[in-house]
């Protein structure tokens, strides 16, 4: 009996010290997702810092690029120049050409720009009607005042004509 009595307490004693270990993997497992969420709220807060630092709102310019339905043009690569200086350039893959014509907007350029006119020149190069190879350009003369700039390039089917159309505006 005094045999099965000690079995019964080591049993015990296992099974209290596995939940002890359980317990404290739990709690271990909490310590590290704190840290995690902390560790992106400080990146986010310094990526924000860091953003207002290097870009002042005073001279930002943003450059952002949209698509419509894509009938009409399949984007390969866009290339922008400010002020005859290129500033970007991106070759597009087919996902990220796909994003586009789903809705999505892409950041392609943050700088600064000293007060007064500037003018923005984008060139798209890609397939457009029948399989052809395409290349088009839109410009933007715009005056960076008090306050950032946020442009948009757009690519749009031009029902009327059956073609690609290529804009650029700033968005309020």
């Amino acid at each position: 009996m005094t045999r099965v009595l000690a079995l019964v307490v080591c049993a015990l004693a296992g099974s209290m010290a596995a939940a002890e270990a359980a317990e404290d993997a739990r709690l271990v497992d909490d310590d590290s997702q704190n840290l995690k969420r902390e560790i992106l709220e400080l990146d986010r807060d310094l990526r924000v810092l860091e953003d207002q630092t290097l870009y002042p709102a005073p001279t930002r310019v943003a450059v952002f690029v949209a698509m419509d339905i894509g009938a009409f043009f399949k984007l390969q690569s866009l290339r922008i120049q400010l002020d005859g200086r290129e500033v970007a350039q991106h070759t597009y893959t087919d996902a990220e050409t796909a994003a586009l014509i789903r809705g999505a907007t892409q950041q392609l350029y943050v700088g600064n720009a000293a007060g007064g006119a500037h003018q923005l020149l984008a060139v798209f190069t890609g397939i457009g009607p029948h399989g052809r190879p395409y290349r088009r350009a839109a410009s933007l003369d715009f005056d960076q005042s008090a306050g950032p700039r946020n442009i948009e390039l757009r690519v749009g089917d031009g029902e009327n004509r059956q073609q690609p159309e290529f804009t650029a505006r700033v968005w309020p």
